[in-house]
C-alpha cells in the first residue's frame, strides 16, 4: 500500500493533485481544445475546474463553500445526474440566494415570468454548453449570462441557447436593455453575428458547437425542423445524432433518421420528412447550410473522459 493514492475523500484535492487547465500540456498533448477560449470547460470531466473558478465557489467561507454534494447525492435522485427532483429546481440555488425564492423578486431578477424556462436558474447560470459522451451537459462554471462571450470566445451563450431565432447582436442589445448596469458599454459583434444564432452556430461552428446547437433544438419546431433536416448532412455523426433526436422528439410517427447510415439511406428516410415543411423554408435552410459551412474550420472532437 506504500504506492496507494494518498488522497482521502474530504481532503482538499488540490493538496495532492494539480487539475489541468486550458494552458497545460502533458509532453506534447495540449488540453486547450477541452476548454473554451476563456478557460471554462468545453468537455465533461472538468466540472471541478468549472466549479472552482466560479464566484459561487470562491465567495464561500472556508468550510462552507459550495461543493458537489451541495446539490448532488451519491445514492439519491436520478442516477443520470444524481439530483433529486427538488434539486432540479431553483431550490438548489435558493440554498444561498434565498431572496429569489419569492416570485416577485425572481421576476425582477430574471425579467422572465416566474414559471418559465427563463426563470430556471440553471438555464441562465449553468447552460448546457459542455459536450461529453453523446450528450450535452450543464457547465459548472456558474456565471452571469453574457451573449458577448460568443463573439469573444466562440463559446455558446445562455441567452441564445433558448432564443435560437435571435442573433447574438440582438441578444446583446436585449441584455443591455434589461440589465443596463451589468452590460453598460457592451459592444455588439460584426455582421457575422447578425445571423440567427441557431442557424449560424448549427452550420458555421466547429463540431462541438454544432452538436450542442442541435441538442439545444430538442424537440424540433416548425422553425427549426428544416435546419435540423439540413444538419443530417453534417460530416460529423454526433451532429446528426442530436439532429435526429430533436426531429424524432417532435414527430415520433415519422421514421427516425439513422445518424450512422450512409448518405444514400439517410436521404431516402429524409424524403418522408420534407412534406412537413414549406418548400421555401427547406430551400432557405439548404442555402444557409451551404453558405455558412463554406470555409468553416473543422476541429476534431476530443472527449476528455
Amino acid at each position: 500500500m506504500m504506492y496507494a493514492d494518498p488522497y482521502d475523500p474530504g481532503k482538499n484535492l488540490r493538496d495532492f493533485y494539480k487539475p489541468v487547465q486550458r494552458e497545460d500540456k502533458v509532453t506534447t498533448v495540449s488540453f486547450a481544445s477541452r476548454f473554451w477560449q476563456d478557460g471554462s470547460p468545453r468537455l465533461t470531466a472538468y466540472e471541478y475546474q468549472g466549479l472552482t473558478r466560479s464566484k459561487c465557489f470562491q465567495a464561500g467561507a472556508p468550510g462552507q463553500r459550495l461543493t458537489c454534494i451541495s446539490c448532488h447525492e451519491m445514492h439519491g435522485g436520478d442516477p443520470r445526474g444524481q439530483l433529486t427532483e427538488k434539486m432540479k429546481t431553483n431550490a438548489a440555488c435558493n440554498q444561498c440566494h434565498e431572496q429569489f425564492a419569492k416570485p416577485a423578486q425572481l421576476v425582477e431578477h430574471t425579467k422572465h415570468s416566474a414559471g418559465s424556462t427563463g426563470s430556471l436558474c440553471y438555464n441562465c447560470h449553468m447552460p448546457q454548453i459542455v459536450y461529453g459522451v453523446m450528450s450535452a451537459h450543464r457547465t459548472h462554471d456558474i456565471t452571469v449570462p453574457r451573449p458577448g462571450e460568443t463573439v469573444r470566445f466562440d463559446k455558446p451563450n445562455a441567452c441564445n441557447q433558448c432564443h435560437l431565432d435571435w442573433s447574438v447582436n440582438r441578444a446583446m442589445a436585449e441584455a443591455q436593455r434589461l440589465w443596463p448596469k451589468t452590460f453598460a458599454g457592451s459592444a455588439t459583434g460584426g455582421e457575422r453575428f447578425d445571423e440567427p444564432e441557431g442557424q449560424r452556430a448549427l452550420f458555421q461552428g466547429d463540431a462541438v458547437v454544432r452538436a450542442l446547437t442541435a441538442a439545444a433544438m430538442l424537440p424540433a419546431t416548425d422553425v427549426t425542423a428544416p435546419l435540423l433536416l439540413e444538419a443530417m448532412q453534417d460530416r460529423y455523426p454526433i451532429v446528426r445524432y442530436f439532429a435526429a433526436n430533436a426531429l424524432a422528439a417532435q414527430y415520433p410517427a415519422l421514421p427516425k433518421p439513422d445518424y450512422l447510415a450512409s448518405a444514400e439511406i439517410r436521404n431516402a428516410t429524409l424524403r418522408s420528412w420534407y412534406p412537413r415543411s414549406a418548400p421555401e423554408t427547406l430551400r432557405a435552410a439548404k442555402d444557409a447550410r451551404e453558405r455558412l459551412s463554406a470555409g468553416r474550420a473543422e476541429v476534431d472532437v476530443e472527449v476528455g473522459e
